[in-house]
């Protein structure tokens, strides 16, 4: 038979309970879930995404709409393009020109974004604009070690980005107002010579985020670019 309990022993256990419940109850009742029309504030990294026009010469944009969903049997990243931008016309294009190279920018490329992410393509010579500016635009596999094979099928990409994905639309595209939202299979991903020739293959990636683009007034916090 187990010995009785003690009130003692009851007093013990229950006075820090009581003391949290007296603590939390005003706390409670004062916290306030308010309802807001902007989501949270994050920082997120900073891609540019190279695409193929109709006439074969290439576009780029910036894009920070991208999260991978899936690893096996295929990598999946699902993105979010902007509107009926020239990107997003060539990236949903089929007949075998769809897709594109996504490209995580550095730090030392954030002077680039207002040209790639304030203009666009129709409208603004991007690669005589990013050259002037000591950005220049190559293939593939001039920037990285197994990227090359594929000239003709690959866009022109910026020179000394941290990582390269070459990206395939699966399936269709939802309309979602504002962004075409899509899930793409990474049919290739290669490290820029530049970064493993400065850092190794293993070290950590120093890549662009919003936030750096916002303490440095290149972006708001609405994410626009800022003239």
């Amino acid at each position: 038979m187990s010995p009785p309990i003690s009130p003692r022993f009851i007093r013990r256990s229950l006075l820090p309970l009581l003391i949290l419940i007296f603590v939390a109850a005003p706390l409670a009742s004062s916290l306030k879930i308010s309802p807001t029309d902007a989501p949270p504030l994050t920082d997120v990294p900073v891609y540019s995404l190279a695409t193929l026009n109709a006439d074969g010469s290439s576009d780029m944009n910036i894009l920070t709409y991208c999260t991978p969903v899936s690893i096996r049997p295929v990598r999946l990243f699902a993105l979010g393009l902007y509107g009926e931008t020239l990107t997003a016309e060539n990236f949903l294009r089929g007949q075998g020109r769809g897709g594109g190279v996504l490209q995580l920018l550095t730090p030392r490329q954030a002077d680039v974004v207002r040209t790639l992410g304030g203009a666009s393509g129709r409208d603004v010579d991007k690669q005589k604009a990013c050259e002037d500016l000591g950005h220049k635009w190559v293939t593939l596999g001039e920037c990285t070690d197994g990227g090359g094979g594929r000239n003709g099928e690959d866009p022109m990409v910026l020179s000394g980005c941290a990582h390269y994905i070459r990206l395939r639309q699966i399936g269709e595209s939802v309309d979602g107002g504002s962004h075409h939202a899509v899930v793409c299979a990474a049919d290739g991903m290669y490290v820029g010579n530049e970064l493993e020739a400065e850092e190794g293959g293993g070290a950590p990636v120093n890549y662009l985020s919003t936030g750096t683009l916002r303490s440095m007034g290149i972006i708001s916090e609405l994410g626009r670019v800022i003239p």
